[in-house]
């Protein structure tokens, strides 16, 4: 494969696999009024049974503005609360409401879904390769990004 052809392949699936995930979930979630991304939130800090509102921002590598609005938006919703980090009061932890809860198990049902639709007649080993693979291709850009931050 030229390097051309690898540029374009990665680019190309990456993008592909991720705009048909969001099309997906936009579809299934039409009836709620959040947005995918506040969903990836919701379900984290369902997960989590307490999170950092800090740590959403470098979980999800965004800014600490766009973690406050989304945040802001979850609590208007009744999806989760805030309170102030008992240890420092500077930073606030995030949990997740009775209401929060049900949404993620719903939202974890859909991906459950996804993930059997998009992974049919792939065998196990198939699987467990693909993710090797990228996963290695994660940490090798990863590595990429620190390096360039590392030399400013």
């Amino acid at each position: 494969m030229t390097e051309k052809e690898k540029i374009n392949f990665w680019g190309e699936f990456m993008t592909t696999l991720h705009k048909n995930l969001h099309k997906y979930l936009k579809y299934k979630l039409k009836d709620i009024e959040l947005k995918k991304e506040e969903v990836h939130f919701l379900h984290y800090i369902s997960e989590n049974d307490s999170v950092e509102q800090n740590t959403l921002s470098q979980c999800f590598n965004v800014d600490k503005s766009t973690t406050t609005r989304r945040v802001k938006k979850l609590i208007k919703h009744g999806y989760i609360k805030r309170k102030l980090n008992k240890n420092d009061h500077r930073k606030y932890m995030l949990f997740s409401t009775q209401k929060g809860k049900e949404l993620s198990k719903d939202i974890l049902d859909l991906f459950k879904v996804w993930n059997n639709e998009i992974t049919k007649e792939i065998t196990q080993e198939e699987i467990i390769f693909f993710k090797s693979i990228s996963n290695k291709i994660i940490k090798n850009a990863n590595n990429l990004i620190e390096r360039m931050y590392e030399n400013e």
